[in-house]
């Protein structure tokens, strides 16, 4: 796991382990500025569950902002 003191990071799809206020408070423990959108700023961003129509890409738009990702899990 990355180091996120004083990273801002944004949260995108459905969280499965936790709830998203659940999500952004231990982000905080970590030392981590959690963000409801992606900014220039951003520097991770935070994937969940991405659900989509049966032959859609898994895909939503703060994926395309080419912020680095980290899985849920």
């Amino acid at each position: 796991m990355p180091d996120l003191r004083d990273c801002e990071i944004a949260f995108t799809g459905r969280l499965t382990t936790m709830t998203r206020d659940q999500a952004f408070s231990l982000a905080k423990v970590f030392g981590a500025k959690p963000q409801n959108w992606v900014t220039k700023q951003t520097d991770y961003l935070v994937v969940g569950l991405i659900e989509t129509a049966l032959g859609e890409e898994p895909i939503t738009k703060k994926l395309l902002t080419g912020t680095p990702t980290i899985s849920e899990r």
